[in-house]
């Protein structure tokens, strides 16, 4: 749609201060308790030591983006809120997706720094939120999107789902090499995420499918759990093994 974006990946920080001095490694956490075996990273991939509010600062400040997209889980929610602070006082709208704003969507608007949710899915939803601001246009009826208004009331849309195939392949520029590189069977491969479906026909109580499932069901009548189409599925592979050298 011609807009520019740039990320700010969080992943790769050795150390993040704000939440105390000790330094939490989840990898190795699982590794000591046997939930994982033991790897080693290869040499050119490097944990960040710098800090990164400060350096989130900075790249706010030299890109100057019109809409900030957070994606975040629960337990870095509270990360996310930090990075926020850092520039709110630019006053850039804020949207926030991911599972937990779409099952706590209330909770996220709470906060200061968070301006616009994505309930469920947001490709066609945060395209249309960047052509219609883009344009100077509303977009308070845009659908899966909950829109904080300046006295603190909330206006909500339908729930809709997206197309998969209709989707195009994930852009791989914007992330940093490193995050091409993950763990499996104690050896690090170059590994790319494929999608084949959304959602899932078992009910597993850790797991929010389930609840995909029937919030979809509740509030749009469809079933959340569909199939990619098996062209695309063999576009993707193609394009991770020829273009991006998946392992």
């Amino acid at each position: 749609d011609g807009n520019t974006v740039e990320l700010f990946d969080t992943t790769y920080y050795e150390k993040l201060d704000e939440f105390g001095d000790t330094e939490v490694d989840s990898d190795n956490i699982k590794t000591e308790k046997l939930m994982a075996r033991p790897y080693e990273m290869p040499n050119e991939i490097t944990l960040k030591t710098t800090n990164v509010l400060d350096d989130f600062k900075k790249k706010i400040e030299f890109y100057g983006p019109d809409l900030l997209a957070m994606s975040c889980t629960e337990d870095m929610f509270e990360l996310g809120i930090l990075l926020l602070k850092q520039v709110r006082k630019y006053r850039i709208p804020t949207i926030l997706g991911g599972v937990f704003a779409t099952f706590a969507p209330n909770l996220a608007l709470s906060y200061n720094e968070i301006d616009i949710v994505c309930k469920g899915e947001g490709e066609d939803s945060l395209r249309s939120l960047c052509r219609r601001m883009r344009t100077g246009k509303r977009y308070d009826d845009i659908p899966n999107l909950w829109i904080k208004n300046k006295d603190g009331s909330i206006k909500t849309n339908p729930t809709k789902m997206v197309n998969m195939d209709a989707n195009p392949l994930i852009d791989m520029s914007i992330f940093e090499e490193a995050r091409f590189y993950r763990p499996m069977g104690g050896k690090v491969y170059r590994m790319f995420p494929v999608e084949t479906f959304r959602g899932c026909p078992y009910k597993c109580s850790f797991c929010n499918s389930p609840s995909q499932e029937t919030m979809y069901r509740e509030e749009t009548g469809e079933s959340y759990i569909r199939r990619k189409s098996f062209e695309n599925m063999r576009k993707e592979l193609l394009f991770y093994k020829e273009e991006m050298g998946a392992q």
